[in-house]
């Protein structure tokens, strides 16, 4: 562990010398010949010096295949495992930015997607200017600050892939600093608080708290959970008025929105409170790491065929073709070594995998739907239906799928919500 933690500081400080791209592949192909060497010193300095290149180095990293000696495919793939551990960590912390001065809005958008990547949809600020002075602070704090700057908010159904984007805040509405809770890269806010009594049913009183959970557009949790046992809620004067409750609260992130609600229900406090002066709890993601790239050239010779990257092993199953439709189901079955929850019952993320039928000219088939037609602890299969164009054997499969993901926890706090 110790060593382990060394390598992560390593690799995240700046004690680490970086290796210019053209020196990279050379510098890698060095180690990985010495990972086989006659000395265990020799293997373990190796290993270690390609741990300490960091996750840059992992696209010149070779496949961990039989054509290795079996040292070297033991090695490779615990460096492999670790680097794509650590490209996940990295993408739960986060962003900090530096935004300073008098400026229009559509700069502070730019300057903030120049240092993230997280990019900004706004058609509505064009003619406002800020005015802010934030030195690396985390990329959500900022945001809000320049949010509440120009009297704007978020809308979350907007369908931007990969963005946020504004929209008019409501007359009178509060402000958005202040109002949430921050963790990594997630923003949590209380949206609504309901309080319910069951006249028929008494023991069913109850109060709901709806928090919305956002993130960073530049990474799409596969799924968000929160455990209830953890949630601790307590009034003005400190009384803890939540029973211990049980059980968990998913949410899946759907396709092009930039934010999830997560309902918490808890028993109705005393009339006596007026707000909960503090809210806490984890909330736990699930994180990608890097997407692998895998292909398949030629389709009708490539059925059944298997690749195995950074503990995934993508199988091109079958391809079944319809009589005179023009349209093929393409088979991809995805197997794990350590699943984590990325196979539990709320799998969507999968048929959000990117996948291409190319023809010689690179021409995409038009994917006109998927379904799943294999589940299983670790390993899940999702049928593509394509309109193909020509001979099935002129194309070539391309699928990319997260090399790594695993749970991060996070822990959060609201305060001074205001009790209906």
């Amino acid at each position: 562990m110790k060593n382990l933690l060394l390598i992560t500081c390593l690799i995240w400080g700046q004690g680490v010398t970086a290796v210019p791209e053209r020196d990279a592949g050379k510098r890698v192909r060095e180690l990985v010949r010495q990972l086989n060497a006659a000395q265990r010193a020799q293997r373990q300095s190796a290993e270690r010096a390609l741990l300490e290149l960091g996750p840059e180095i992992l696209s010149h990293l070779p496949e961990a295949d039989r054509r290795l000696p079996a040292e070297t495919q033991v090695r490779l793939k615990r460096i492999v495992k670790e680097l794509e551990r650590l490209v996940t960590v990295r993408s739960s912390v986060a962003s900090l930015v530096t935004l300073q001065g008098r400026m229009p809005l559509a700069k502070a958008w730019a300057s903030l997607e120049k240092q993230t990547g997280n990019r900004m949809c706004d058609s509505i600020g064009q003619e406002i200017e800020v005015e802010v002075d934030c030195e690396q602070l985390p990329y959500w704090h900022v945001v809000d600050r320049v949010l509440d700057k120009a009297g704007l908010g978020l809308d979350p159904y907007a369908g931007n892939r990969f963005a946020l984007t504004t929209q008019r805040r409501a007359a009178n509405g509060p402000g958005r600093f202040g109002m949430a809770a921050y963790a990594g890269l997630f923003r949590l806010e209380a949206t609504r608080l309901q309080a319910v009594r069951e006249l028929r049913n008494p023991g069913s009183d109850h109060l709901q708290v709806v928090l919305e959970v956002a993130w960073e557009p530049r990474v799409t949790p596969l799924s968000l959970s929160l455990p209830l046992s953890e949630v601790e809620a307590r009034s003005e004067s400190g009384e803890r008025f939540n029973l211990p409750l049980k059980g968990v609260r998913f949410a899946r992130p759907i396709p092009d929105m930039s934010s999830v609600e997560l309902d918490l229900p808890m028993p109705l406090p005393s009339r006596a409170a007026r707000q909960i002066a503090s809210l806490r709890g984890n909330i736990v993601a699930l994180i990608p790491g890097s997407f692998t790239t895998f292909e398949f050239v030629d389709l009708l010779v490539s059925q059944g065929k298997s690749q195995t990257r950074a503990g995934i092993r993508v199988t091109f199953d079958d391809l079944l073709k319809s009589n005179d439709s023009g349209v093929v189901e393409v088979r991809v079955r995805l197997r794990f070594e350590q699943p984590n929850q990325a196979l539990e019952s709320h799998r969507g993320w999968v048929h959000r995998n990117e996948i291409e039928l190319l023809d010689r000219q690179g021409n995409k088939a038009e994917l006109v739907s998927s379904e799943e037609y294999l589940q299983g602890r670790s390993e899940t299969g999702v049928g593509y239906f394509f309109a193909v164009k020509g001979q099935l054997s002129s194309y070539r499969l391309v699928y990319k799928a997260p090399a790594l993901m695993i749970p991060v926890r996070l822990p959060f706090e609201l305060k001074d919500l205001p009790l209906p």
